[in-house]
């Protein structure tokens, strides 16, 4: 076993002065006690018998000195080559030491080394120790553990060419010569330093990089951490990853402390644009298991972020006090989940609630979620939605409480629309419509499409004392037709703030498109009638607001 290790696996190098000193026994034997040794072995290999003569050799002990030695202990890692330093063989310790001065592994300066051989004389038995101090380009290092046992890039596939820096590293590797050595088998541990790194592709297709980073591997788990760069923007991190995750709790952990931008929010895939601008301060924790998924548990701080909620007509600005947490699910690096998403900001919070992802990389959108419950000054209200693949928004809303009066603003419409289309279920027990009207049981339904029209828009409530009910929808031949109804139009007209002097009163007002089945002018009749007015003189403001032009104005899709 030993001649494999020493002989087989040594090459090319030259050894100097050899000593070597040992006791030798020599013990005169009667007849009697030689009889024993005739015919048969001794116990002992290293002792031999001439004559009447026990003869054995006892504390053998060699040293000596190499240079330009090669070493090939372990395919398919780089061989130890053009080493110099010293040996000493001890028999009774039953150990071969090799102190390695300088050497080179690949490209790698090696020093402080030493190799230490175990039971080299014993039988079906033997170990090896080595350590030894490796400088030199990070490229080769990552290189040389590319290979098995550590395998590198079986877990993680480096960008070798784009790796740059420099590592110095105290490394031990410790096994079983008796047999094939397998990882699980093998004690490795290495200290070290990178310099002036660049590693790519750390997290997605972001380089981490920095002047200096020091890590560690020991119970064949990696750690590093400290201040550094991903994506050129600054983060103070710690991560772990075991070589061999199996039986353990995860396979990679880390932390990180970074300013997270939008354009680094793109790069990650986490798409916020739609309620987010601005640089978020973020403290997170991510998780990665075996099968490759992975969670993110986050914290941030909106304070210097813009945040708002444009339907509801809400902006948080930068500089007032915003927070958030969640936790993000990924699978291969994509995200997939944030759920358990909660926040607080000025005059609104959001609890619990859950966001779907489809999509890879950078090509990574939003394609649904459920809002548990959120408040927003007198909302209080729960909804779930779906995107589809056309972009197409379905929203089920909820509200024990709504507030209708941005919806509701009469401002001029946006020159450009660019909301998605969206198609909208939502009911609500009370409807503030005006600053001190409501109206009650509402059910909405609402079809806006991707220039911001409605394709169709249903409503019931009441009023007052009486009932709402409209309908804007395609008819059997796909005409749009206008109707409504309300039972107590005085009630209706106070509360969405067009006429105060009107009590009771039924009013109806149907249209039809003017021309062609898309048409959406409109002609046709408004009436009301059996009702009271208390104030006469008004009635000329009630007659221009009933106008056709004044009525679609009312009606337009703001």
């Amino acid at each position: 076993n030993s001649e494999k290790w020493i002989v087989q696996r040594m090459s090319e190098g030259t050894f100097r002065d050899l000593r070597a000193k040992g006791q030798i026994r020599a013990l005169k034997l009667s007849d009697e006690q030689f009889g024993p040794f005739l015919g048969a072995p001794p116990e002992r290999p290293e002792e031999a018998s001439a004559g009447g003569w026990d003869i054995g050799v006892d504390q053998v002990e060699a040293e000596y000195s190499y240079e330009n030695l090669s070493v090939d202990y372990r395919a398919p890692l780089f061989p130890i080559k053009q080493s110099k330093g010293t040996g000493r063989f001890d028999l009774k310790a039953d150990t071969l030491t090799a102190i390695i001065e300088e050497g080179k592994i690949g490209s790698l300066d090696l020093s402080k080394g030493e190799l230490l051989l175990g039971e080299v004389v014993a039988v079906g038995k033997g170990s090896a120790e080595i350590s030894a101090h490796i400088e030199g380009p990070l490229q080769e290092v990552i290189s040389y553990m590319s290979n098995e046992p550590i395998d590198l890039q079986k877990k993680k596939k480096i960008d070798l060419k784009n790796v740059k820096g420099d590592a110095a590293i105290d490394l031990f590797m410790g096994f079983d010569t008796s047999k094939p050595v397998l990882m699980d088998e093998m004690v490795i541990t290495a200290k070290g330093t990178l310099k002036d790194y660049v590693l790519p592709d750390v997290v997605k297709q972001l380089d981490l990089s920095g002047p200096a980073l020091d890590f560690t591997l020991e119970d064949k788990k990696v750690s590093a951490g400290g201040k550094a760069e991903l994506y050129n923007r600054d983060i103070d991190f710690t991560w772990e990853e075991y070589l061999s995750s199996e039986g353990k709790p995860y396979k990679s952990k880390a932390t990180a402390k970074l300013g997270v931008d939008p354009n680094l929010r793109k790069e990650l895939g986490i798409v916020l644009d739609f309620f987010l601008e601005g640089t978020v301060p973020v403290d997170l924790s991510y998780v990665t298991q075996n099968d490759g998924s992975g969670v993110a548990d986050v914290t941030a701080d909106l304070t210097q972020a813009r945040f708002f909620i444009e339907p509801f007509d809400y902006e948080k600005e930068a500089g007032e006090k915003g927070s958030t947490e969640f936790k993000a699910v990924f699978k291969d690096d994509d995200l997939q989940e944030i759920k358990g998403l909660s926040g607080k900001a000025p005059r609104f919070t959001l609890e619990n609630t859950r966001l779907d992802f489809s999509g890879k990389g950078k090509n990574t959108a939003l394609s649904g979620g459920a809002v548990k419950r959120f408040t927003l000054d007198e909302t209080d209200a729960k909804l779930d939605f779906t995107v589809d693949s056309k972009g197409l928004y379905k929203v089920i809303f909820d509200a024990a409480f709504l507030d209708a009066r941005p919806f509701l603003d009469a401002e001029e419409a946006k020159a450009v629309y660019t909301d998605p289309p969206t198609i909208i279920s939502a009911t609500a027990t009370k409807m503030r419509t005006a600053d001190k009207q409501t109206i009650s049981d509402t059910k909405l339904y609402m079809d806006i499409d991707a220039e911001g029209r409605f394709n169709q828009l249903e409503m019931d409530a009441k009023s007052g004392k009486g009932d709402i009910y409209l309908r804007f929808k395609p008819d059997k031949a796909g005409r749009r037709k206008f109707f409504m109804e309300i039972t107590d139009a005085g009630a209706f007209l106070k509360a969405f703030n067009l006429y105060n002097g009107m009590r009771g009163g039924t009013m109806t007002v149907s249209g039809e498109p003017v021309k062609s089945v898309r048409d959406r002018n409109f002609k046709g009749t408004a009436e009301i009638k059996d009702f009271v007015v208390d104030k006469a003189p008004a009635m000329t403001k009630l007659l221009s607001i009933l106008s056709l032009p004044g009525l679609m104005e009312v009606l337009k899709d703001d």
